[in-house]
């Protein structure tokens, strides 16, 4: 797992050290492109298989990511999973 600390001031870098995960920090807050550049770039160079976002405000509960993975690993295999708030899974 990586974490992108885009300059938050509210102890995100320390938070993901203390629980073991790589931590990728940005000195100031470039926002969302930034951040999603940076651990994507990452992903590429180092072999990750998956790349998922996930704002750390709260807005994607951790929770559905098993359901994200799933979907991403299913035959066929897809080039893209995404999960909306405001689609209501029917399948």
């Amino acid at each position: 797992m990586v974490v992108v600390d885009d300059g938050s001031e509210d102890g995100t870098g320390q938070i993901a050290v203390e629980r073991g995960v790589f931590l990728l920090r940005h000195r100031s807050n470039l926002g969302i492109g930034g951040a999603v550049q940076t651990v994507v770039r990452f992903a590429v160079r180092n072999g990750y298989e998956f790349a998922i976002q996930v704002d750390g405000d709260g807005q994607h509960p951790p929770l559905h990511l098993k359901e994200l993975l799933l979907a991403a690993t299913s035959t066929p295999r897809p080039d893209m999973v995404i999960g909306s708030r405001f689609v209501v899974r029917t399948g």
